[in-house]
């Protein structure tokens, strides 16, 4: 489970008749995705097998940090930089996280998680940033470890299309040293 505003989002009046732009409304609307990786390899390992299915453990782990239960948040649109500015977490081009909240920082880059607990992260540092706080003090360090757990920032709109085009260069990569090609992924989100 997880939710996106698609800022991107263009209706055609001419084909969409009347029919209002409703994804690119804020604060952003949910779904329970389904994803389907299909695995190929040109001939099976020692255990007669494309890959293992604990082989992409890995894969569960990456989408519990940046995915599951969050806000996915495009560091390309300008509503939500207006969101986190007033809520003084963005500055230019970094976001904040309050002295009084600890924090931990996932960044996906060049498909590799990184890992920081730096108070102050480049909104550009990576193609995902996700947040795993464990306590803040305070009414209003609940407040900001409750948002922080809440969003992940991402570098491109989040539709369906482009979640499955970073699955599949994701997997592609982790992939290769078993010798196992992601051969498609396909993303469905629910009604």
């Amino acid at each position: 489970s997880c939710a996106h505003s698609v800022y991107t989002q263009r209706l055609d009046p001419k084909y969409a008749s009347g029919k209002k732009e409703k994804c690119r409304n804020l604060p952003g609307h949910g779904h329970n995705y389904e994803v389907c990786v299909c695995l190929e390899s040109k001939e099976l390992n020692d255990s007669q097998m494309v890959t293992d299915f604990a082989h992409l453990t890995w894969f569960k782990d990456f989408l519990d940090t940046f995915f599951d239960h969050k806000l996915l948040i495009s560091r390309e649109d300008p509503a939500f930089a207006i969101f986190l500015e007033k809520l003084s977490i963005l500055e230019s081009d970094r976001l904040k996280i309050p002295s009084f909240v600890e924090c931990k920082v996932f960044i996906l880059k060049d498909c590799e998680i990184l890992e920081t607990s730096q108070k102050q992260v480049s909104i550009f540092e990576g193609e995902l940033i996700s947040f795993e706080c464990s306590e803040g003090k305070g009414v209003e360090g609940d407040f900001y470890c409750r948002l922080f757990n809440g969003i992940t920032v991402i570098s491109f709109s989040p539709t369906g299309e482009n979640l499955a085009r970073l699955f599949f260069e994701i997997i592609n990569k982790k992939m290769e040293k078993f010798n196992v090609t992601c051969k498609k992924v396909e993303v469905w989100e629910t009604p």
